[in-house]
């Protein structure tokens, strides 16, 4: 995580609204995105549940 960024702690109400503003189009401004290895795991968002399988880097 950006050193600017660590102490900032999203909470889920926090995650669903960013989801809702994507979902309905309103501008979000800057969005960081990056690829980092990952164990595989269930990611719950609410009712959704998305599989997601190991990623190695590289």
């Amino acid at each position: 995580m950006p050193e600017f960024q660590r102490p900032l702690r999203w909470q889920w109400e926090d995650v669903r609204r960013l989801f809702d503003s994507i979902v309905k189009g309103y501008p979000i401004g800057n969005l960081l995105l990056w690829i980092r290895p990952a164990p595989q795991a269930t990611i719950h968002l609410g009712e959704l549940h998305i599989p997601a399988r190991q990623f190695e880097d590289g």
